[in-house]
């Protein structure tokens, strides 16, 4: 397997996934050798041993594009496995979560905060009591550990404007369950269940709405806000361990249309929030145009303290990989 292009042994990384990438002679007998190895070690040896001048570069092949955090061997290589399911067991349910799941004879790890569990697979979780009962979410660590920059306070209104499934919702009516909050997204499919997900306590306090922030909000009746989170459209890229088909057909084009998305969405959103109040960045991306420059572009026309900015470095601890900047607007 000798004079290999760099597109083509970024595939192999899908490969080691499970993925059968290519219909090639060649592609045929490396997925072969990857599914007897079974460890990591194994799997390293079989790329060295069949792939001329194999480096570890190869695996994640956008480095130009990658934030300097992450240019090492350990950050290439965890694309070579599945990262863990985590889970957050709510408040008071503990006990009940942890009986169902030894019943249930699912093997996890807990973690050092006590209600949060990994798991090696999603398998069966979704299909237990507690989990349709709502004594728990499936959640990333990484995007659990986002919340300890949120710092909500009592009767103030906060806005999570690119809300999703609800996860950042959640997180923050645990850190305050007296807060107002406002979740929307542009897609109105995915936030039909988030009421269902809400503490019926704080369904009251709470308003679910469908709103394009890439547009102008001019005419939008909304607050002026305490708190915004802005969980950014982004490429993704650090949780393609989780989805390495992306590895192969990504095109980094798309790179500079996110970044515009982004910038669109901050400057739309950012008029709504009250001075000296926090706005919160993420995204689950590595690349630096989507981050560090994302918030080097907004400084250049808006007045703001960076409070805290930096990555969570979610490959090091089998969960995904963010970015998280909490900024305070100032005239």
């Amino acid at each position: 397997m000798e004079g290999e292009s760099v597109e083509h042994i970024a595939k192999y990384a899908a490969v080691f996934m499970g993925y059968e990438v290519g219909d090639g002679e060649q592609d045929k007998q490396l997925h072969a050798l990857i599914s007897e190895a079974k460890t990591m070690e194994e799997k390293v040896a079989v790329f060295n041993a069949n792939i001329k001048s194999f480096d570890s570069s190869f695996i994640f092949p956008f480095s130009n594009h990658v934030s300097e955090v992450f240019q090492n061997d350990a950050f290439q290589y965890s694309f070579l496995e599945q990262p863990a399911v985590w889970i957050k067991m709510h408040k008071g349910f503990e006990k009940q979560v942890l009986a169902e799941l030894q019943t249930a004879g699912i093997p996890f790890e807990q973690h050092e905060e006590k209600n949060v569990l990994s798991f090696q697979s999603e398998a069966k979780l979704t299909d237990l009591k507690s989990y349709k009962e709502g004594y728990f979410r499936i959640q990333d660590l990484s995007s659990q550990q986002t919340a300890e920059d949120f710092k909500p306070k009592g009767g103030e209104n906060w806005w999570d404007c690119c809300a999703g499934a609800g996860g950042k919702s959640l997180a923050l009516l645990e850190k305050e369950p007296k807060i107002n909050l406002y979740a929307s997204d542009i897609r109105e499919s995915i936030l039909n269940n988030l009421y269902e997900r809400l503490p019926k306590a704080a369904q009251t306090r709470v308003n679910i709405f469908a709103i394009d922030v890439t547009e102008s909000l001019k005419d939008q009746k909304l607050p002026a806000f305490d708190g915004i989170v802005l969980d950014a459209p982004c490429s993704g890229s650090g949780t393609w361990a989780r989805n390495p088909e992306n590895l192969v057909y990504f095109e980094p084009d798309a790179i500079s249309d996110y970044q515009q998305k982004q910038l669109a969405i901050l400057n739309n959103v950012y008029p709504l929030l009250k001075t000296d109040k926090p706005l919160i960045y993420i995204t689950c991306s590595v690349f630096k145009e989507e981050n560090e420059e994302v918030i080097t572009r907004f400084a250049e026309n808006h007045e703001f303290d960076i409070e805290e900015q930096k990555y969570l470095e979610g490959y090091k601890h089998g969960s995904e990989n963010m970015f998280l900047c909490r900024m305070i607007k100032r005239d």
